[in-house]
């Protein structure tokens, strides 16, 4: 057997470092590691016909025989021990894995490493990853500088590099912000706290404290990596070229400015989010279909801090390079309120993605699972830091609750920052969840966004979490209603496929209408549930029934008709019916509205039954004003009952006879259903709804004081 002339493998070798030419950075290669190493092993799915990145290599045929350093030796000795042949191997290894990282190639160069390398790299770019989060969370109110000692402290409660000055010498409000009660360092194990925070809009805004650096975030977390400050692994212990992929990213200032808006956005940073627009001009010159910041946005959505605030931002400040009206569909073919129905089911229900979307086949985790709507944790809490760490990519089950009233408002408030934007997308676009293909025609089927929250209530329903009621499924039925989604739109569809097993080799799917699809629900799985939910559903369903026309026109369910009671352009206060001669329906009758700008071609809002507008007003001065504070509490007021709902939608009384009603505890509202706000046309704060104080959400401990939603053109001429 000839043996192989090293001087030729050298120069061979050092030819190809001298012409190495590391590829441009792909935009969202740090968002890929928001999970240590053993999360992100054990959230892996095998799939078929594809190799693990993790399984062993294949043997070193016989014919080889290779002089490998004893793998005992640490990484600063094995540099001694490499022969100058051996040397340049690792090295052009190096630059190889270097640019497979730099292209996103991520189970390639993984799959090249041994399982010290695997788990060195990757808990190396998850201190990155955690270091540009809590950057972002923090800007302008937090430490200038985030050290891996400092990170560890304050998310873990056990310092990695002694204690960081930087903690002591913070303003009073950062260390408050960073130390809450509730993420104090603690023991082994920790859980978070199974009490909800919120969030409770005000007039008077609180401006961040000016910022003493002048660096911007980019330029920040740009330094942070070539100094390598992160991390607690040293830089010549992490097996890759870190000088060259610090060399690309301090070249590639728009994949990084897009991953700024990306942690941004994840972290709800406002302040961030403007000086990242400010810095970008009117117009950026970036592709945010790289990030999809809607979708992200709706992922990580916080009802215990901002609420709705970031959506409403981006959908003005991007209202003219990335409208959300083109951009309402992801690479998975998801729209924006299919992201957060998705953040409603990861949050209060056992679902696996892989039964909400076929998109995640392939995923053991939702989007967005490190942040909980209801502040429960977060990425950056001690409970999720110990959970990851442990190889648990997935919160655990008990971890979870009901859709609560903190999580309700968010979804409702960013389904009207959605519908309510002047690029406002199709609220009756098709939904990319719950897809089905019919395994006798290969027909998919998908549903409208009236047929996926029927889905999205039969989930809460029969995977949800104790006390569920299915408040929050009504609520944001109601919502879309009164934004314009269409009861009467009809999808192809099988009651088998959305909600159990297919009838193989059988067509069972038809048109039908929302209501239709819920009324399909086999009455033994409802007998299932709980009491509560039992009632819950018959209200949605009812709702559904009173708000689809009937095709023969003789329906004796017709409370919510947009035939009767509409409101509409007319400009005096009086009920009055159009009169077509040539029109063969029933006349519609009309009741003036003050929104009567937003029904025309202002916001293009669809007019709706003045009944459905006292129902949605009401859940809205529910949502503002109650919170279930102790465990002892309910999860729905004595102001709002369901039981009175359901008397009413059933025609066993004339009127909504709860207190809400009854009592006169609602201010004023349109016949739509909506308050007048101080500087929106949408009133969403409390005194906006309620005629006299009666909230129990003013405990200053768990609640989050934010500005007043003002979405899309909706802002008030004072």
């Amino acid at each position: 057997m000839r043996p192989v002339d090293s001087k030729q493998v050298k120069r061979f070798i050092n030819d190809t470092i001298c012409h190495h030419s590391a590829p441009p950075l792909t935009p969202g290669i740090i968002l890929q590691w928001n999970l240590p190493y053993a999360a992100y092993r054990a959230s892996l799915v095998r799939q078929d016909n594809h190799a693990s990145p993790f399984s062993h290599n294949p043997p070193t045929p016989q014919y080889l025989h290779v002089n490998s350093p004893d793998t005992s030796a640490g990484r600063g000795e094995i540099s001694d021990i490499l022969t100058p042949t051996s040397a340049l191997i690792r090295r052009k290894t190096l630059l190889d894995r270097s640019s497979l990282l730099l292209q996103g190639r991520r189970e390639e160069w993984l799959g090249g490493c041994n399982n010290n390398d695997r788990r060195t790299i990757s808990d190396w770019l998850h201190d990155y990853w955690m270091h540009c989060f809590m950057t972002a969370k923090f800007w302008g109110v937090g430490p200038q500088e985030w050290t891996a000692g400092l990170i560890s402290e304050v998310t873990t409660g056990s310092g990695v590099i002694g204690t960081p000055d930087a903690l002591h010498s913070m303003s009073p409000f950062a260390r408050v912000s960073i130390l809450s009660p509730q993420e104090t360092p603690i023991t082994e194990n920790p859980r978070p706290t199974d009490l909800c925070r919120w969030v409770i809009h005000h007039e008077d805004t609180t401006e961040w404290p000016t910022s003493q650096t002048s660096r911007s975030y980019q330029s920040s977390i740009q330094e942070a990596f070539t100094s390598s400050r992160f991390s607690a692994i040293a830089p010549n212990e992490v097996p890759i070229s870190n000088e060259v992929i610090a060399e690309v990213i301090s070249k590639s200032p728009k994949q990084l400015s897009l991953d700024s808006w990306a942690f941004a956005i994840m972290t709800g940073n406002l302040d961030l989010l403007g000086k990242l627009q400010h810095e970008a001009g009117s117009k950026p010159d970036l592709d945010f279909a790289e990030i999809h910041p809607y979708h992200l946005a709706a992922s990580f959505v916080d009802g215990g801090n901002v609420c709705c605030l970031v959506l409403c931002y981006l959908t003005k400040a991007l209202s003219y390079s990335y409208p959300i009206a083109l951009k309402n569909l992801d690479s998975n073919g998801h729209t924006v309120l299919d992201a957060l129905m998705i953040s409603v089911l990861r949050s209060h229900t056992d679902c696996l993605p892989v039964d909400v979307s076929t998109s995640f086949i392939h995923c053991t985790r939702f989007p967005g699972e490190e942040k909980d709507i209801c502040g429960h944790w977060d990425a950056d809490s001690p409970a999720i830091r110990h959970l990851h760490s442990s190889g648990q990519p997935r919160v655990p089950a008990q971890w979870k609750h009901a859709f609560c009233h903190s999580s309700v408002q968010a979804i409702c408030h960013n389904i009207m920052a959605i519908f309510l934007s002047s690029s406002a997308p199709d609220i009756n676009a098709f939904s990319g969840l719950f897809r089905r293909r019919c395994t006798s025609c290969g027909l998919e089927m998908q549903l409208g966004p009236l047929h996926t929250l029927v889905a999205v209530a039969f989930h809460l329903a029969e995977n949800g979490k104790n006390g569920e009621t299915l408040f929050g499924a009504l609520a944001c039925l109601v919502c879309l209603l009164a934004l314009g989604a269409d009861p009467a739109q009809v999808a192809d569809l099988s009651v088998l496929d959305v909600f159990s097993s297919p009838d193989e080799g059988s067509c069972g799917h038809r048109p039908m209408t929302a209501m239709e699809l819920a009324e399909e629900v086999p009455q033994e799985i409802i007998d299932d549930w709980t009491p509560s939910c039992q009632v819950g559903w018959r209200c949605l369903v009812l709702i559904l029934r009173h708000a689809t026309p009937s095709p023969q026109g003789d329906s004796p369910f017709g409370k919510f008709s947009n035939r009767v009671s509409v409101c509409q352009l007319p400009g005096h206060d009086e009920t009055w019916e159009s009169e077509n001669p040539n029109s063969h329906e029933d006349p519609v009758s009309y009741v003036y509205c003050a929104f009567h700008r937003s029904h025309g071609d202002y916001l293009n809002m669809a007019p709706i039954n003045q009944n459905l507008g006292t129902l949605w007003a009401a859940i809205q001065t529910e949502l503002h004003s109650y919170r279930k504070v102790t465990d002892l509490d309910p999860n729905i007021s004595d102001h709002f009952q369901l039981s009175s709902l359901l008397k009413w939608l059933e025609e066993e009384t004339d009127d909504f006879e709860t207190p809400l009603l009854t009592e006169d505890m609602m201010q004023r509202h349109t016949p739509c259903g909506w308050f007048l706000g101080k500087q929106s046309l949408f009133g969403v704060m409390a005194p906006d709804m309620c005629s006299r104080y009666f909230m129990n959400m003013d405990i200053w401990s768990r609640a989050s004081f934010v500005e007043e939603m003002v979405p899309g053109d909706c802002e008030r001429e004072v």
